[in-house]
């Protein structure tokens, strides 16, 4: 009896999906734009879908950024950055990007730039 509980165990451990790789994080560089406009001097938090870690990333004034994430779809939020004028830079901001939506996503690919455009 003992012999086929064992063997059953076995069996049935055996054929779980077992563990999946993530995806080597890829470097990733974009831009964000309010308006149409480049916008910077915040934080853009983003949240992966699938595989891959949050991540918060600085956005320079110029609104470029750069950093390195895995690839997949994430959905995004624009938070304040520790620099001192980023308080004033999301006043600017529709108060909707504060939260991650399931409507706003973004795409990382290896070799492709991102760009976020807030309304």
């Amino acid at each position: 009896m003992r012999f086929l509980v064992l063997a059953l165990l076995t069996l049935f451990v055996g054929c779980g999906p077992g563990i999946r790789e993530m995806a080597a994080p890829t470097a990733t560089k974009g831009k964000v734009t309010l308006k149409g406009q480049p916008f910077g001097d915040v934080n853009i938090a983003l949240q992966p879908l699938g595989d891959g870690h949050p991540k918060s990333i600085p956005v320079a004034v110029d609104g470029t950024f750069q950093s390195e994430l895995s690839p997949g779809k994430y959905v995004f939020s624009v938070v304040q950055s520790p620099s001192k004028t980023s308080e004033q830079a999301l006043k600017k901001v529709d108060p909707k990007y504060y939260e991650s939506s399931m409507e706003r996503t973004v795409v990382v690919a290896a070799g492709e730039d991102l760009t976020i455009a807030l309304e």
